[in-house]
């Protein structure tokens, strides 16, 4: 067996851990709140949490114990899958609504709150609610 130098074995250690997952950049993102905060706050608590929360997500990173790792960022993206999915969907509504301000004017019915796009520049129109079917005039 030919002999390996440290930096060798490290490298190959590295390699067979479980690597970043959604669990542990979400840690990171914590921690890095927390020591934003720390910045204003100056307290040991905060510090002390921050501390715990960076060696956990160091002990996720290079733990070897895969299943156990799979097992929990499965878990933890099972429970948060719904609030990423209205998070998704929000920032793509914001992009596309976005992308289109130019052609088109966002509103909502005086009603139902249902929101529209009409196009723009078209003057003084006549709207229909697509859900609760009232009538409305707008300046597009």
């Amino acid at each position: 067996m030919s002999k390996q130098s440290f930096s060798e074995r490290a490298v190959n250690w590295i390699r067979g851990g479980n690597g970043s997952d959604q669990l542990g950049l979400t840690f990171l993102f914590v921690g890095l709140i927390l020591s934003f905060v720390n910045i204003f706050v100056r307290s040991w608590i905060i510090s002390a949490v921050t501390l715990v929360v960076f060696a956990y997500v160091v002990f996720r990173t290079l733990s070897h114990n895969l299943e156990a790792r799979r097992r929990e960022n499965a878990a933890f993206v099972k429970a948060t899958h719904p609030v990423w999915d209205r998070v998704n969907a929000a920032a793509y509504r914001g992009a596309a609504q976005a992308q289109d301000r130019r052609t088109h004017k966002y509103l909502k019915c005086p009603d139902c709150k249902q929101r529209m796009r009409v196009p723009r520049g078209k003057g003084k129109i006549r709207v229909k609610c697509p859900k609760c079917g009232k009538r409305f005039d707008i300046k597009s």
